[in-house]
């Protein structure tokens, strides 16, 4: 999804910008997330501090150097990019031991 697509939230250049509401569980009540709700709005710039990226992705550079791209959402990311981060689901371990 292109920069001008990306519904902001937060108008200013942070990693708030683009992070959308969390969904009410109902069977939980108000104010609890689960963790499958933060992975999926979670923005590059976030994700790249929890989880080492000790591998090539194409374009990553790209993106976490431009001070607006760097906080685009996991799930907005095009394919490719996304494919390589999420790859294998190594991540969501990473982001358990942050979350713990």
């Amino acid at each position: 999804m292109e920069l001008g697509e990306q519904k902001v939230y937060v108008d200013e250049a942070s990693w708030k910008r683009h992070i959308p509401p969390l969904p009410d569980h109902r069977e939980f009540g108000h104010g609890w997330a689960l963790v499958s709700d933060l992975l999926l709005c979670l923005p590059l710039s976030i994700f790249v501090q929890i989880v080492q990226v000790s591998y090539k992705v194409d374009n990553l550079e790209d993106y976490l150097r431009d001070a607006l791209r760097k906080h685009t959402l996991i799930r907005n990311l095009p394919r490719s990019v996304r494919q390589q981060l999420l790859y294998k689901r190594r991540y969501i371990f990473s982001v358990m031991d942050s979350l713990q």
